[in-house]
């Protein structure tokens, strides 16, 4: 196994991997498809993965493609912003605020869909049972699963779990009029 730094980073954020492949799990459950086989962790590549059957229509193949980008968000922000407020503030934290941010950052890091998502969305998407209609209306989703995946190349997924963790409090501090510098 060659230890690039997204390897490591991806190593270090194994429970954002474990949450968006939940997320998969249950977007799988709640529309009906079936799932073959799953691992929500292991260490090597992919870190992650759920194999099941084509989505019955475009929006259950949108959905379970989607799932772990809404999902982890709100893990990411929900868990790290009492930590970020504070950071922000400058108050001390302890274990309990580093544990929280830790798991909130690594869940917003692993929200972006893999390329692997988006195709199994663009293949529900494209199944002779949802004509060329349905396609052109998952097309934007499966534009925007491509652009966040490409993005990962880029860390702009680096860039994304940052804002998603200390946005919320910058957010509310700066409009108490509390943020300093």
């Amino acid at each position: 196994m060659r230890l690039s730094l997204r390897r490591i980073v991806g190593l270090a954020s194994f429970p954002g991997v474990i949450a968006h492949e939940a997320a998969h799990l249950f977007a799988c459950a709640l529309t009906g498809t079936r799932v073959f086989d799953y691992r929500l962790f292991q260490l090597r590549d992919p870190p992650g993965y759920v194999v099941h059957a084509r989505a019955r229509s475009a929006s259950a193949g949108a959905a379970i493609a989607l799932a772990p980008f809404l999902f982890n968000t709100l893990v990411g922000a929900g868990l790290a912003y009492a930590p970020a407020l504070a950071l922000l503030t400058k108050q001390g934290w302890g274990w309990p605020q580093a544990a929280a941010f830790w798991l909130g950052a690594s869940a917003a890091l692993n929200a972006f869909p893999s390329g692997a998502d988006a195709q199994g969305m663009w293949e529900a998407a494209g199944s002779a049972r949802f004509g060329a209609l349905k396609r052109l209306l998952v097309a934007p989703a499966f534009g925007l699963v491509h652009l966040l995946g490409w993005g990962r190349r880029w860390w702009l997924d680096a860039a994304y779990a940052a804002l998603v963790c200390l946005g919320p409090a910058a957010a509310q501090l700066a409009a108490q009029g509390g943020l300093s510098r």
